[in-house]
């Protein structure tokens, strides 16, 4: 950064407000020589729109938008910014950050925000990560479709955390959101955004300067003082604590700053044990003195960070949920009020007790109550108000409606109908529909586990309801394959999956002959119990154990010779030994040799246990970085069951289909590493692959697939991430030019119009490009080109370009790359489908099928003569010629569509069979639709191919459309003129 703009952001901190709007004015007029200064000015002008004067607001809004249209790729940083200066009281303000809204950059923005904020919730920076979560607290209330999508990320997999600070930021979140508390949402949002401009800029501890921060009347340098303080709670001194603690009484300060100054003092207690008894209980006094129930629920908070538990009922009985959810995590382990909340099946309530009750300190009396709670499908999460007070009438209206929309509909939809479907099931259990095993399917496969986990739900309704639940099990089998349920990234998903084992398990003790199946599922518990990684998981499979087998688990005594002993008697159990002991040798002595000598005497003792033990497993554990590892894991992969292999894709396949683009990674990663096995294991992922390298919305993930892509030797592209981010806010319509003439990169240019390409006007642009690269020698830039005409066909943006599509579609449904092949197909099947009107016609004599042609060329719906025209095209392909006469007729049917029909039919016939059609297909050059004229072109140019005599018959016709401006129709007319040229030059 230059003096002068360091001279000029310097200025812009001072005091007075004139000081301000000359350095802002100075900022909005520069024209910035790098990516760094440009945002360092932008942070710092972000910061100025806090100010409490209008004209400083206003000017530093107009200088946003002058280093945005400069550096468009930042408005990412500006966006919530801007999204909260459009509600502003001030018109001035409103008028100008709703009109910033309306720019390219900004639309972009938004489109792409789920996918910004998505990454920055996994942030190794914990300010990041707690500002895109009140980012998330912000903008989800006011524009709940912008968001809808991460919510469940949000505190799904926040709470898969054994951390318990990810698990109350999950916890939190969801609180935050259902409270509807729009003061509060925005006062803790905006305070964390200032911390997170602020720590751009934030300086060195230093005691005198906190405390000159924490004396100020300004809140954002009070703020700064406390962020300072929470990264450096070590440093304080009395004078420090004291300020602290007035600063938490103080009436007139906010409730965040409040809380911040509760959480310093939490550090501090944590991190200097002198003072910790005084500040616990100076928290637990502020209880009584401060009634406010988010100042309870902010203390309660501070107090479980150090560990404190709390033995009053009080708390628990609250009326405020967020009090009664934080009040379960510091309930004492005895008290019973606990399990009174379970019963409320509220999502919120039912987390905070799982994770209170998984905890170390819970006796057997508690777990027992809580593990029998837990086994009532009906004590689920917001099921049992539903199924309590839910008409049944009501239940199958709602079931019926979104049975065949399953697939438009968002994950809430999903949820609901998930809920509807059990309820229905528990009042009818006789009665399930296919379409309701089909619905069951598809959520037990959809992409967010918060509807996986619905699903599993549902199956453990129907275990509980049916009389004989093995024909629902049979029917969905496929889709509940312990191997990819148990390695489901999302925690609920396993847990529900253990419970629906648990009561498949008392099922199988009233038949005879199932102990190799119980003892497969006892191997799972097993499992579970030692190597999940969330808490509430693992401890549950203990509980099951425990009261369900009578087996407690010492986890200490898990050694070489306990592994063998078990080999012999408990074969199923290998594996999950295996893993811990493993895991648990790596953290005592973190040697990789350590690995492959344990697992060398396992095989030299049983050579019979890699059949049991799963590569899988092994992929999380092995290092593959030497040789020596490598050649061990390609000879485990050796001595696996063949089926191995198939199991895996399996489990790897979920992971990159999932919604959470952490997973995905998670995915790609196990892919590396059997690829570093075996190159040829690639292959089992190409589909996946391609996806993600091409449509990811990641542009980390789509370069790490190109990677993986290249190394199965299929070739695919080279992301470039600055290209790929900067294009993204480019206009649409030079991105469109940029491929016209090839100046920008084609890939990530590809990309940026596929995301867009259903907003574009002039459809003409798009295909002007997709004619040009589907021929392209590159599979991707092919692929591309056909994924934009799949995406406008869907949504029925180019019926005008419908026979060129098919023409494209129809040559290129052959192509080597399995991927275009099969879209292609899937174009000609979303561009031509018509249900054939003559289904039950397959006995009819072959006159009443004619007969019934006929009748339907004359019919008054087009569709219907259209269809008609394609039953005769298969009549004719068999030899009855005699009905070409009826095809040449359509050349004169009013409708476009009939005719460019007839004309297909017609240029796919011998020219000898359709000579006398010429003069008929000549005239419709001179067509009103542009359609037919082009389609008309096509066929003669079609006919010319196999009898080249006909084209200086038909030069004059063709030259008299010249002046046509469509870009199609002069590309054909242009082949139909060099064909004349090398006919003529030939004789």
């Amino acid at each position: 950064m230059n003096e002068n703009l360091t001279k000029v952001l310097n200025n812009l901190k001072k005091d007075s407000w004139y000081s301000k709007l000359n350095s802002i004015n100075t900022l909005g007029g520069l024209i910035f020589q790098n990516h760094y200064d440009a945002k360092i000015s932008l942070l710092s002008l972000i910061m100025e729109l806090t100010s409490s004067k209008a004209v400083v607001q206003t000017r530093a809004l107009w200088a946003i938008n002058n280093i945005l249209k400069q550096y468009p790729e930042l408005s990412y940083l500006a966006f919530p910014y801007i999204l909260k200066m459009a509600d502003s009281k001030v018109v001035a303000t409103k008028n100008i950050a709703r009109d910033m809204l309306t720019k390219p950059g900004m639309k972009y923005t938004k489109d792409r925000y789920n996918t910004i904020l998505s990454k920055e919730l996994y942030s190794s920076d914990v300010i990041v990560r707690m500002n895109a979560v009140t980012k998330v607290w912000k903008i989800f209330p006011t524009d709940p479709n912008l968001l809808c999508t991460l919510i469940p990320s949000l505190f799904n997999d926040n709470i898969e955390y054994s951390r318990d600070d990810r698990f109350m930021q999950g916890l939190v979140s969801l609180l935050v959101l259902q409270s509807h508390n729009k003061e509060v949402i925005d006062q803790f949002s905006d305070y964390i955004g200032i911390i997170n401009l602020y720590k751009n800029f934030i300086r060195e501890f230093n005691r005198s300067e906190v405390l000159y921060l924490l004396n100020s009347n300004d809140s954002k340098d009070i703020v700064i003082g406390l962020t300072l303080i929470n990264t450096n709670p070590e440093k304080v001194n009395s004078e420090i604590i004291s300020k602290l603690l007035e600063l938490s009484k103080n009436e007139r300060c906010d409730i965040f700053l409040k809380y911040k100054a509760i959480m310093a003092l939490s550090l501090i207690a944590q991190k200097c044990s002198p003072v910790r008894e005084k500040i616990i209980n100076i928290l637990k006094r502020s209880l009584d003195e401060q009634p406010n129930n988010l100042y309870t629920f902010l203390t309660l908070t501070c107090l479980k960070y150090l560990g404190e538990t709390i033995a009053t009922e009080k708390y628990i009985k609250s009326q405020n949920e967020l009090v009664r959810a934080i009040a379960a995590q510091t309930a004492s382990y005895d008290n019973l009020g606990l399990l009174n909340l379970y019963d409320e099946s509220s999502i919120i309530n039912c987390m905070s007790i799982m994770h209170r009750l998984t905890k170390k300190d819970v006796p057997e009396e508690i777990q027992q109550k809580y593990i029998k709670q837990l086994y009532d499908p009906w004590s689920y999460i917001n099921v049992k108000r539903k199924y309590m007070y839910m008409d049944l009438k009501d239940v199958e209206k709602t079931l019926n409606k979104n049975l065949h929309t399953w697939k438009s509909e968002d994950w809430v939809s999903k949820v609901i109908t998930m809920v509807d479907l059990g309820c229905k099931l528990h009042n009818n259990p006789k009665e399930y529909s296919e379409e309701s095993i089909q619905i069951l399917k598809d959520s037990i496969n959809d992409s967010f586990g918060i509807v996986r986990t619905e699903g599993i739900w549902v199956l453990r309704v129907a275990l509980e309801c049916l009389e004989d639940p093995f024909d629902i099990l049979e029917e969905v089998n496929e889709y509940i394959q312990p191997e990819v349920l148990i390695n489901d990234n999302n925690l609920l998903v396993r847990l529900n999956f253990l419970l629906l084992l648990k009561k498949f398990n008392e099922i199988l003790s009233n038949y005879e002959g199932c102990e190799d199946r119980k003892e497969a599922i006892m191997a799972v518990f097993i499992d579970r119990a030692l190597n999940d990684g969330a808490s509430i998981v693992s401890k549950t499979s203990e509980y099951i154990l425990k009261y369900e087998y009578g087996i407690e688990i010492n986890k200490d005594e898990i050694d070489l010779d306990y592994i063998m002993k078990c080999i012999e008697k408990y074969p199923y159990s290998t594996t999950p030994l295996v893993i811990y002991y493993l895991k648990k040798g790596i953290k005592t002595k973190g040697v990789e040799k350590f690995k492959i000598e344990f697992l060398n005497k396992i095989f030299e003792n049983n050579k019979h246990c890699f059949e049991i033990i799963n590569i899988f497993h092994m992929l999380d554990i092995l290092e593959l970085t030497d040789e020596e590892t490598l050649q061990y894991a390609r000879k485990m992969v050796e001595l696996s069951p063949t089926k191995f292999l198939e199991t895996e894709s399996k489990i790897i396949k979920k992971l990159l289909n999932d919604i959470n683009w952490t997973t995905r990674k998670k995915g790609l990663d196990y892919i590396s590493k059997l690829l570093m096995i075996n190159e040829d294991y690639g292959n089992l992922f190409n589909d996946e692959l391609v996806s993600i390298a091409l449509f990811d919305d990641i542009v980390e993930l789509r370069s790490i697939a190109s990677e993986l892509l290249n190394k199965t030797g299929h070739g695919s592209p080279k992301i470039d991430k600055r290209y790929a981010i900067s294009y993204l806010f480019k206009s649409t319509s030079m991105i469109i030019n940029g491929l016209k003439f090839e100046n920008i990169r084609a890939v990530e240019g590809l990309y940026t119009l596929y995301l867009r390409c259903d907003k574009v006007k002039n459809m003409e642009d798009i295909m002007m490009i997709v004619a040009k690269y589907r021929r392209s020698n590159k599979w991707y830039e092919r692929l591309y080109a056909y994924k934009i005409i799949q995406k406008l066909v869907s949504d029925s943006k180019i019926e005008e370009f419908h026979y060129e599509i098919i023409s494209w579609c129809t040559e290129d449904m052959e192509d080597p790359v399995p991927i275009i092949a099969n879209t292609c197909k899937s174009i000609l099947r979303l561009e031509d489908h018509f249900e054939y009107y003559n289904n039950n016609d397959e006995e009819d004599s072959f006159k009443e099928r004619i007969k019934r042609l006929e009748f339907y060329l004359m019919d008054s719906d087009w569709n219907v003569r259209v269809e008609a025209l394609n039953s005769l095209r298969e009549f004719i392909s068999e030899g009855h010629y005699s009905y070409i006469e009826d095809v040449i007729g359509r050349l004169q049917d009013p409708h476009w569509r009939v005719k460019t029909t007839a004309l297909g039919i017609l240029s796919d016939l011998d020219y000898e069979l359709v000579v006398i059609s010429l003069p008929e297909i000549i005239n419709l050059l001179h067509d009103q639709s542009e359609t037919v004229v082009l389609k008309a072109l096509i066929t003669l140019k079609k006919l010319a191919n196999k009898e080249p005599r006909i084209l200086p018959k038909i030069m004059d016709s063709v030259e008299d459309i010249e002046a046509y401006s469509t870009w199609s129709i002069k590309e054909e007319i242009t082949k139909l003129k060099i064909m004349n040229y090398n006919y003529l030059k030939r004789n």
